[in-house]
This record gives structure tokens, sequence and C-alpha cells, in this order.
């Protein structure tokens, strides 16, 4: 039977580092797959670290383990994605949509007409839309 050696076990901090990272709107977890994604901060990172990544509109949280790093790149091997929002943008109104306006503005009503921003400062899509449905007749 095996045991495990004293000298084997070690708080988690000596072993790895946990990043978190916020990436640009329109990236997707797809992107961050791509080792030249991270080309500038790979040489931070080391083989086992973990990266939590939020989408900048809260849509989305991944995890990441790095299993490789290069002077320029990072093998990175996703561990978990949860989708945090699933509205669709088929369901804005007929004269108003939600849109992603940064991170100050966060989510905005725009009317179709003339791209006027109406109200902005939902956290998510859905509460913009819940907005819309709630006070456009």
């Amino acid at each position: 039977m095996h045991k495990l050696n004293v000298t084997r076990i070690k708080e988690a901090e000596y072993m790895r580092t946990i990043f978190a990272v916020k990436p640009e709107f329109g990236v997707t977890v797809e992107d961050m797959l791509k080792p030249e994604y991270w080309t500038h901060v790979a040489q931070q990172l080391r083989p086992l670290c973990r990266i939590e990544a939020v989408a900048e509109d809260g849509s989305w949280f991944a995890e990441f383990m790095v299993i490789s790093t290069s002077k320029l790149a990072a093998n990175v091997s996703l561990m978990r994605h949860v989708l945090l929002s699933e509205v669709k943008p088929s369901a804005d109104g007929d004269t108003h949509f939600a849109k992603w306006a940064g991170p100050s503005a966060k989510y905005r009503v725009v009317r179709k007409s003339d791209n006027a921003a109406i109200k902005d400062g939902f956290d998510t899509q859905a509460q913009a839309l819940i907005w819309i449905a709630e006070n456009i007749k």
C-alpha cells in the first residue's frame, strides 16, 4: 500500500499562484485556449498556476490551469466554464435592444431607430431586457 510521504505535501501557495483576469468584451474561452493569447503575460505564468477569468460583461466564468509556458506563450487547459447569463439577443424588444457599453456604463438600453442610449448601468443583459419589457410600450 502506498502512503503519502510528508515531503510531498505543501500549502498550495508554495506550488502555484492563482491569477484573476477580466478579458475584454468579445474575448471567448476558445480565444483564451490559444497559446498566443497569453503573449504579454506568459513570463508571469508557471505550470500548475490557475487562472480565473470573468468576462468583462459578466456573462461567463472560466478556470484554467497552466500546463506549460515559454517567453511568448502559455498552454492552458480549461478546467471549468460556467455561463452566468444565458439571455440571447433575440430577446430584445421591437424598438430597443440591450448592448454592452463597457465597464463604466455596463449594459445599456438603446433605441433601434437612432441608436440613442436610453438608460445604462445594468449589471446584466437580462436586467436591461427586463427594463425594456417593463418600461417600453
